[in-house]
């Protein structure tokens, strides 16, 4: 089958996603032909800029959806936490991966021996400058330790931990889901429990994204989607998309599914909060719809007082 051309980004990560993804697909059609194309997008253009500086999270994905439309890929793969919440109709998620670890890691500078036992934001020392450009990290930590100096930083794993390692930062805060699937050895005392960080909607997804005419793609990688995993971020991309939220705003979403995918149940947990962390809004809520249960959630938010956050934000 094909052949067919597959867009990413050129980040050694997103190489990895791309190249998981067309391993994937040979693995169920062992003759179908498969072209890597790289992409350089607005945010990779300007690397030192925080994001929140130069536009919202599509600045991603919008030069891989030109070249959908321009017909120069036929199918893009993305880290699903940085596709807008809301899509163009002439898009379609075609396919949801399994999701890896969807917590965040707080490595810190200097630390020779690890206490495991010891939560990692007890270890920083007091006023300890922590590196990262999610507003989404920076509150919810900050309501747990309001004594830490947050800084942006951006640029891909590489480029982020030289800066660590240099003395620009006294811990940087990354993805885990980033970290393993490039092989980094990350000890167990360093991961942030979602309970003191929840992660952004979509974190630890890989997606694949098509034009929504080319029903010849979806069917070709549609059987990749994970259920659970489907419904799960369903339910997050709803919250996220009821509110109107984007970078600017620190909200964070996290959906577990069981069952089966004809009775499934679905958890969600939210959090909206101030860039300071002296307001923290959580709301949650079960159900069996993931679009009516983000728009459940998403009201009980507002309830709480959410809009004055959001507005703030915007």
């Amino acid at each position: 089958m094909g052949p067919f051309r597959i867009g990413s980004r050129g980040s050694k990560l997103a190489l990895w996603q791309a190249e998981h993804v067309a391993e994937q697909l040979r693995r169920r059609d062992p003759t179908c032909e498969l072209q890597l194309v790289v992409i350089h997008t607005a945010a990779d253009t300007r690397p030192d800029v925080p994001l929140a500086a130069i536009g919202d999270k599509g600045l991603w994905v919008e030069d891989i959806e030109k070249a959908l439309l321009d017909g120069a890929i036929d199918l893009a793969v993305h880290s699903l936490k940085d596709v807008p919440s809301v899509m163009d109709e002439r898009f379609h998620l075609s396919a949801v991966l399994a999701r890896e670890d969807v917590r965040d890691v707080l490595l810190q500078r200097g630390v020779a021996e690890l206490n495991a036992a010891e939560p990692p934001l007890e270890r920083l020392p007091r006023g300890a400058r922590v590196g990262t450009s999610s507003l989404r990290r920076s509150s919810q930590l900050l309501a747990v330790r309001p004594d830490l100096i947050f800084a942006p930083i951006r640029g891909n794993v590489d480029t982020r931990m030289k800066k660590l390692d240099s003395g620009e930062y006294d811990a940087v805060v990354l993805a885990a889901a980033g970290l393993k699937r490039l092989g980094a050895d990350v000890r167990d005392g360093c991961y942030l429990d979602i309970t003191v960080c929840l992660p952004a909607p979509g974190q630890g997804a890989i997606c694949v994204e098509s034009l929504a005419a080319r029903a010849d793609v979806r069917a070709f990688v549609t059987p990749l989607d994970d259920w659970q995993t489907r419904l799960a971020v369903e339910s997050e991309r709803t919250f996220a998309a009821a509110l109107g939220a984007g970078c600017r705003v620190p909200l964070a979403a996290y959906a577990q599914a069981a069952g089966s995918p004809a009775e499934p149940w679905i958890a969600l947990r939210t959090v909206v909060a101030s860039e300071d962390g002296k307001t923290v809004i959580r709301a949650d809520g079960e159900g069996s719809d993931p679009i009516a249960l983000g728009s459940q959630v998403a009201e009980e938010a507002l309830i709480r007082g959410a809009g004055r956050l959001l507005e703030v934000g915007r």
